[in-house]
């Protein structure tokens, strides 16, 4: 349902460096003004209660080519992932429900002098560095919950100058259903 859905918001410009998955070519690419969009597909069949991803070589080493592409090479690149490709929690929740290859798609971001890494699936908003990336995680959808790293909402991005220009939080508040801006919680390590 995802690729009848969504399918013409993961359409690549650059569809000759895609690697074939079971949700379609990935990475995909949008080369948006100062940005490049890439997404990665991190979803694998798993048995129950078990929800961990993975990349596999070939998505990564596609990834490494994408990155290098002069058309990437000169925009900034927002990279997008389900799982959390930098994970400080236990292993054992790390081979439960995290990037089961994170250190590897973290060998190809370490070489990269500028981007943002978007990702979701621990459901709590939350920004950190690696390296010379902004790393942030996105919430889940919590209409109420007392913590604003949790509640539903949006993050705004915006590129600028070369690099991540501003990042910012709007929440929707429990009161009256409004939005409203908040930072989002630094963590001052990101593994």
């Amino acid at each position: 349902m995802f690729q009848l859905y969504l399918g013409p918001f993961v359409r690549s410009d650059l569809p000759e460096l895609g690697f074939e998955v079971a949700a379609g070519a990935y990475p995909f690419v949008n080369l948006l003004g100062p940005g490049a969009i890439v997404g990665l597909s991190s979803a694998v069949p798993r048995p129950p209660f078990i929800a961990a991803g993975y990349l596999g070589h070939e998505q990564i080493t596609a990834l490494t080519a994408v990155l290098a592409h002069p058309e990437v090479a000169k925009r900034i690149p927002v990279i997008l992932i389900h799982h959390p490709p930098l994970d400080s929690r236990h292993r054992l929740l790390q081979l439960r429900d995290g990037l089961t290859d994170a250190a590897s798609l973290r060998d190809v971001l370490a070489t990269l002098p500028r981007g943002l890494v978007l990702f979701g699936h621990l459901h709590v908003r939350f920004r950190c560095r690696f390296g010379a990336l902004d790393v942030v995680c996105a919430s889940g959808a919590a209409l109420e919950h007392p913590n604003d790293s949790v509640r539903a909402g949006y993050n705004l991005y915006e590129l600028g100058d070369g690099d991540v220009a501003r990042i910012e939080a709007h929440v929707l508040g429990s009161a009256n259903g409004s939005l409203h801006r908040t930072e989002i919680p630094v963590r001052p390590n990101c593994l």
